[in-house]
């Protein structure tokens, strides 16, 4: 699986990919997710893995590992 970290304080997650798609959710620093979908269009889709709604992150707000 491909595992990233949250690199900003408070992320929003968002319904799709753009910031003019609705906040699902938002994560912290250091919250793992795993990669369900990257475009290499800087935003990927993607599952916390504690739990909790799927959405889309801009991808530089996650660093790997």
């Amino acid at each position: 699986a491909d595992i990233r970290s949250v690199s900003g304080n408070r992320v929003n997650v968002r319904g799709g990919p753009g910031t003019e798609f609705q906040v699902v959710t938002k994560l912290g620093r250091g919250d793992s997710v795993e990669i369900i979908q990257d475009n290499g269009d800087g935003w990927v889709k993607m599952r916390p893995v504690d739990g909790g709604p799927e959405g889309w992150m801009a991808d530089f707000l996650l660093s790997n590992g």
